[in-house]
């Protein structure tokens, strides 16, 4: 069985996605949500679905949100037995013109929020690691785990942010023929700090690249990592999901 641990499903045919996501032998989805709406959307999702669970947090994107009551927003919807992180939260310097100093005061306060809700955190960082890696740096003492989501760091970068405890997720983009120096990455990380995502619907793995993804691709990214490591995907399957389940508590 698997475990997708990062799936945005709250933007496609919820119930479609999951009975496709079972008949793939994923087990469980586990579903970040980035701003007040879709925070909403998923976790009406994950109390409707046994399979599913949330992070709830504000995207850097949707960084501004957080200032308009999205402290209290957090602390209310956490107190939901499905939600299992503070997430996706981290920063993304990608396209350009955003307001940095924002986004790392947010990033900061909400590390800090799971830290005082004894929750994991699950980190997007895009064209940001030096920023993302010193504010995690500055929170060590309080970080009660959690994950850097599809990640595509240097080697260098994986050893710090285990140093912290946290562990990875990985996606299609490991599948990807110009992602070789990221398998070279992961062939390097250890097992039990890896964990599969999709992060439905983007990032589709290959021979889907381009197309609307879904939790039931997992199997595809968990066939490259068996690659990668020289592993049978059973034992890729046992021991990502015996992962997420240590990192979330489920």
């Amino acid at each position: 069985m698997f475990i997708d641990a990062h799936a945005h499903i709250y933007e496609s045919d919820v119930k479609a996605v999951l009975a496709r996501a079972k008949e793939a032998l994923v087990d469980f989805v586990i579903c970040p949500a980035s701003d007040f709406e879709s925070i909403n959307k998923t976790l009406e999702i994950a109390e409707e679905n046994p399979e599913v669970f949330a992070c709830i947090g504000f995207h850097p994107q949707d960084a501004e949100q957080y200032l308009n009551g999205g402290r209290e927003f957090l602390i209310e919807k956490a107190a939901n037995k499905k939600v299992v992180a503070i997430g996706e939260i981290g920063l993304d310097y990608h396209f350009g013109g955003e307001d940095r100093n924002l986004q790392k005061q947010i990033f900061d306060e909400q590390i800090k929020l799971a830290s005082s809700l004894n929750l994991p955190i699950v980190v997007h960082i895009r064209d940001a690691m030096e920023d993302a890696l010193q504010i995690l740096q500055n929170n060590a003492e309080i970080l009660k785990g959690g994950v850097v989501h599809c990640f595509s760091g240097e080697w260098q970068d994986a050893q710090k942010i285990m140093a912290l405890g946290l562990d990875f997720t990985v996606g299609g983009v490991l599948t990807f023929k110009n992602a070789a120096h990221l398998r070279e990455v992961v062939a390097g990380i250890p097992l039990d700090r890896l964990m599969l995502e999709t992060d439905t619907p983007y990032l589709a793995p290959e021979p889907y690249r381009g197309k609307v993804n879904e939790p039931k691709n997992v199997v595809l990214v968990a066939q490259k990592l068996a690659e990668i490591k020289g592993e049978n995907i059973e034992n890729i399957a046992k021991i990502t999901s015996k992962n997420v389940k240590r990192v979330f508590k489920i």
